[in-house]
């Protein structure tokens, strides 16, 4: 998430304090952060601004939970591996959601977990992704095989997805924006 100025309201020196402070953001992450900003879950609150984690339904416990469960998560994932601003320099690509379709049954809940497991732990182990490597929300949970093993791969993607994504520095970089 950034906080967005348009170009028209600001003057050169403006602009120049702007890629200024995002310049320092960017020194000062990698020394403790994992993201330069936390992926928004909402709109920013506070001052300093907070960003909000992702809202996601209740934990896996059956089939209708645990598609709930698989599909937010899908979205989340994919929401965060675009999200430029958290990330140092290279972007994780998108699960297809053509080939991993939405959860409505154990067959696509499977497939669609799963894949978000594999994604996840390359993620967090792909080289200029991030400014520090997060070896701590890594994923414990084998792939799940049956309705018992994908609750509780959905239940610890739930846990570890969201801290991974506020792994962040305080407050936000600024982004210009056209007029």
């Amino acid at each position: 998430m950034s906080l967005k100025l348009r170009k028209t309201t600001l003057d050169p020196v403006q602009a120049a304090l702007v890629n200024e402070v995002n310049a320092l953001r960017d020194a000062l992450v990698g020394t403790t952060y994992v993201h330069g900003s936390a992926t928004a879950g909402g709109a920013p609150v506070g001052d300093p601004p907070v960003v909000p984690a992702p809202s996601l339904p209740p934990v896996a416990s059956d089939a209708p939970t645990s598609y709930a469960l698989a599909n937010a998560l899908f979205g989340l994932i994919n929401t965060h591996f675009a999200d430029a601003y958290a990330h140092k320099s290279a972007l994780s690509a998108p699960i297809d959601a053509g080939t991993f379709v939405p959860a409505k049954d154990i067959t696509t809940l499977q497939a669609r977990t799963n894949a978000i497991r594999a994604a996840y732990v390359a993620h967090i182990a792909q080289a200029n992704v991030h400014f520090l490597n997060d070896a701590v929300n890594t994923i414990a949970a084998p792939v799940g095989t049956d309705q018992t093993t994908l609750n509780t791969l959905l239940n610890e993607l739930r846990t570890k997805l969201p801290l991974h994504i506020a792994a962040a520095m305080p407050g936000q970089h600024i982004e210009l924006i056209p007029a």
